[in-house]
């Protein structure tokens, strides 16, 4: 019981990673006008959008963007409740996190309004957490475990990827993030610069 409580504890984690990597992702560059006008217009604007049809490659990828939502969220539940009231649940913070974003990206200057959107980050989530409510037996996350015990690697880690995809813009093509972690593929013994990350590493004891 304990072990299933600390899976579940590690699956909630992971999930607000993905919350907070959406949020990222939808509401780059962060330049927010003020909202002058209230939020009629903001409605307006979803609903108007309803009928338009996305691009294939924009809506697959935003179906992608919302799948680890849905496959970490039921898997953070455990086995509270039903499958399928867990399915409607997570579907449903799928939902409400889309909406929520596309809301917000009416005052975000470069960013639209566009209810095909979420349609995709639905199917995304639901898509998401019915792959993870068949797979919830039988199979383990040892890494997730790994990476709780072993959280200043993982920091260490994280502050690296941070480093090298600053100043991180969502984009789609998928060159850009090759590009960015090349240098430890190709070079996975780090220099004397990479292993500072900042100017200031190495600074002379007179200043």
């Amino acid at each position: 019981m304990i072990a299933k409580l600390g899976r579940s504890k590690h699956f909630a984690i992971a999930t607000t990673i993905v919350i907070a990597v959406i949020v990222y992702g939808s509401l780059y560059p962060f330049a927010f006008r003020p909202a002058d006008d209230g939020i009629g217009p903001v409605l307006r604007a979803l609903w108007e959008s309803r009928s338009e049809r996305p691009g294939r490659v924009t809506f697959l990828a935003n179906i992608l963007l919302y799948m680890p939502l849905g496959f970490f969220a039921i898997h953070a539940l455990g086995r509270r409740g039903g499958a399928a009231g867990r399915m409607v649940l997570i579907t449903l913070l799928g939902v409400f996190l889309s909406v929520s974003m596309e809301l917000l990206q009416y005052f975000d200057e470069g960013r639209v309004t566009d209810a095909p959107d979420v349609y995709a980050n639905t199917l995304g989530t639901l898509i998401g957490a019915g792959a993870g409510s068949l797979l919830t037996e039988g199979i383990r996350w040892p890494f997730l475990s790994e990476i709780a015990v072993a959280r200043v690697p993982t920091l260490l880690l994280v502050a690296w990827v941070g480093y090298r995809l600053f100043p991180f813009v969502p984009t789609l093509d998928l060159h850009k993030y090759w590009s960015a972690i090349k240098p430890v593929i190709n070079d996975p013994i780090p220099n004397y610069y990479d292993s500072c990350a900042t100017p200031r590493c190495g600074s002379g004891s007179g200043r």
